[in-house]
């Protein structure tokens, strides 16, 4: 039946057919969307944890007492008496070692203090 104004009559099947299809594709459109901010939120809140133990660490190495000025850029070798205390050298694991009557302090990793005074891990004990 054609319309008064002899437009083409509309369909309103089609029409709601066509609606539905739209509806449909910006569901799927927002869950995709919602799905990566979700995602992008969970990688955020890991490096937010990543950070704050680095920050904690570091905060964890500054105490550890040395006879010596640490200066950026340098890496320091952490040891641990007998009585579970730790001390920073400035000497080497092997130099350590090799030294007459020093077996009685374990090696517990060389750490290099940053620019920005975090400290990254030069190298670890071997187990």
């Amino acid at each position: 039946m054609p319309s008064v104004d002899g437009a083409p009559p509309i369909d309103l099947v089609a029409t709601a057919r066509l609606t539905a299809e739209a509806d449909d594709a910006l569901s799927i459109q927002a869950a995709g969307k919602l799905r990566l901010l979700a995602e992008q939120r969970e990688a955020l809140q890991e490096q937010a944890r990543q950070i704050l133990l680095q920050i904690e660490q570091s905060r964890e190495l500054h105490r550890v007492p040395c006879a010596f000025r640490k200066i950026p850029g340098h890496a320091y070798h952490l040891y641990r008496r007998s009585d579970g205390g730790t001390f920073f050298s400035m000497i080497a694991a092997a130099e350590w070692n090799a030294a007459a009557g020093q077996s009685s302090f374990r090696f517990s990793g060389s750490y290099r203090l940053e620019a920005d005074q975090t400290w990254g891990v030069s190298r670890r004990p071997r187990k």
